[in-house]
């Protein structure tokens, strides 16, 4: 009996952050590999802004800790945040270069959820 519990507990999955499962990639009865996906966390209570085209002519006026404001359009309301990370290589978006600015929510709205459309406006300072 000890042999077989130890064999489950060695089959249990575990994830290493607590979150909500978003996604699955496997199903009941599927065989999967060491090391291969079979869900998405996310933690949710720590939900985050990320840009996608903050162009090469604003980023040299955005630093870490700016203080932005952040309208989620499905809640029609405004956040304030400030800016956690501003990515050190730049991508291109559609011919125009841009990076990637991380945004933290100091005080994130009931109802808010991952994927949800927003507009950042940089403030100075």
């Amino acid at each position: 009996m000890q042999a077989i519990e130890a064999q489950l507990a060695r089959l249990a999955v575990q994830a290493a952050i607590t979150g909500t499962v978003s996604a699955l990639s496997v199903h009941a009865g599927e065989w999967v590999m060491p090391g291969q996906a079979i869900a998405t966390l996310a933690d949710l209570s720590h939900l985050r802004v990320e840009t996608t085209d903050l162009s090469e002519r604003d980023v040299p006026g955005v630093k870490e800790g700016q203080a932005v404001t952040v309208f989620i359009k499905a809640l029609n309301a405004n956040v304030l945040g400030h800016v956690s990370a501003i990515a050190p290589l730049a991508n291109t978006l559609g011919g125009d270069v841009v990076y990637t600015a991380t945004i933290d929510l100091d005080a994130p709205p009931d109802g808010l959820r991952a994927g949800m459309s927003v507009e950042v406006q940089f403030g100075s300072g």
